[in-house]
C-alpha cells in the first residue's frame, strides 16, 4: 500500500532539488507566485511553485540547466525553446515526476523586471518549513506584479495583502517601480485607499 504525501511536503521535497540545481548553476532566482502571496497575505492553497530567475543566467545555460534538472527528475513539459526564443519566454513548466509537482520558471514575468535591485531587495523566508529558507520576491516587487497582472486572483491578493501589510510597504520604492510600467497613477490610488491614518 502507497502513502500519499501532504502537498506541503510534495512541495518542499521539490522546491529542495530544483533550487539545489540553480545553486550548482550559480543561477539566482526568487520565488514568486502563491506561496510569497499567501506569506504577505492570506494563506491559500496552491499545488505548484513559481521561480523567476535571471533570464541572461537562464538563457546562456539553458541545455546545462535542463540536462541538470531532467538527472533530477524534473522533466519540461513543452519544446525546448531556442536561444532567441528564451530572451523572451513568460514561463516554463517543469513537472517533478517524483511527485508529480508543477514548477514554474518563470524568466519574465509581468511586472518585474530582473536588475541589482532585485536581488539587493529579495528575502531569504522560512515559506515551506521552519527549517527550509527560500529567496522571496520582496513585498513591492510582488505588490507590483499583481497590479501588473490585474487577474481576478491578482486583485483579491492584493487587497489582502495591501491592508494586511500597508505600514511594512516602501511606497517611494513601489512608486518608482510602477512609474517604469505606467502604473504609478494605479499605486497612488491603492495608497489613497488604504491609508486609513
Amino acid at each position: 500500500m502507497s502513502t500519499r504525501l501532504p502537498e506541503v511536503v510534495k512541495l518542499k521535497i521539490s522546491a529542495e532539488r530544483f533550487l539545489k540545481v540553480l545553486r550548482q548553476l550559480s543561477i539566482d532566482y526568487v520565488m514568486i507566485g502563491g506561496i510569497p502571496t499567501g506569506f504577505y497575505g492570506q494563506p491559500r492553497f496552491t499545488e505548484d511553485l513559481d521561480f523567476t530567475t535571471d533570464p541572461v543566467a537562464v538563457a546562456e545555460r539553458f541545455p546545462e540547466l535542463t540536462q541538470e534538472l531532467e538527472q533530477k527528475g524534473f522533466i519540461l513539459t513543452s519544446n525546448r525553446p531556442t536561444r532567441e526564443k528564451l530572451k523572451s519566454i513568460v514561463s516554463l513548466r517543469f513537472v517533478d515526476v517524483r511527485n508529480r509537482t508543477l514548477i514554474d520558471l518563470v524568466p519574465h514575468p509581468r511586472g518585474f523586471i530582473w536588475d541589482p535591485e532585485i536581488l539587493k531587495r529579495r528575502r531569504e523566508q522560512k515559506l515551506l518549513t521552519p527549517n527550509m529558507k527560500i529567496w522571496c520576491v520582496s513585498l513591492e516587487d510582488l505588490i507590483m506584479m499583481k497590479i501588473t497582472n490585474g487577474e481576478p486572483q491578482d486583485l483579491k491578493d492584493l487587497e489582502k495583502i495591501v491592508s494586511r501589510r500597508f505600514d511594512e510597504i516602501d511606497w517611494s520604492y513601489l512608486r518608482r517601480r510602477a512609474q517604469q510600467f505606467g502604473l504609478k497613477k494605479r499605486v497612488d490610488e491603492i495608497h489613497k485607499r488604504f491609508n486609513i491614518t
